[in-house]
């Protein structure tokens, strides 16, 4: 789309892939928390997610903003969101090793008795 930009084409088949990963968003969060975390901590994770996710959902249109203004061009937008996405995708990779180290804490956690366990 950012090819054609002119093209109505371009702009319908960019409006159907957005509606068809808008998915990625809705659903994938929780299961990759109910597979990832231990199920007493779904609520907590849950909700830091959520958290998080509004907290940049608020904070981002301003952010990105200020770059549009300072550099005069929405290709250094586009430029910065490109890099956040790689950043993200780099912590989520280096991620993968500390996956049991979860697990593990959430066991010893449990086992204080910290927390309530609904089953």
């Amino acid at each position: 789309m950012l090819l054609l930009p002119d093209q109505a084409a371009a702009l319908y088949v960019a409006c159907i892939v957005f509606g068809l990963s808008v998915g990625n968003l809705i659903t994938f969060p929780a299961l990759i928390a109910q597979r990832e975390y231990p199920t007493f901590l779904f609520g907590r994770v849950m909700g830091l997610n959520t958290a998080v996710c509004q907290f940049g959902f608020a904070l981002a249109p301003g952010f990105l903003g200020i770059v549009r203004d300072v550099t005069g061009s929405y290709s250094s937008v586009l430029l910065v969101c490109i890099a956040l996405e790689l950043g993200a995708a780099t912590v989520i990779l280096a991620g993968v090793r500390f996956a049991g180290a979860i697990h593990h804490v959430a066991g010893a956690v449990r086992r204080l008795g910290t927390f309530r366990v609904c089953r």
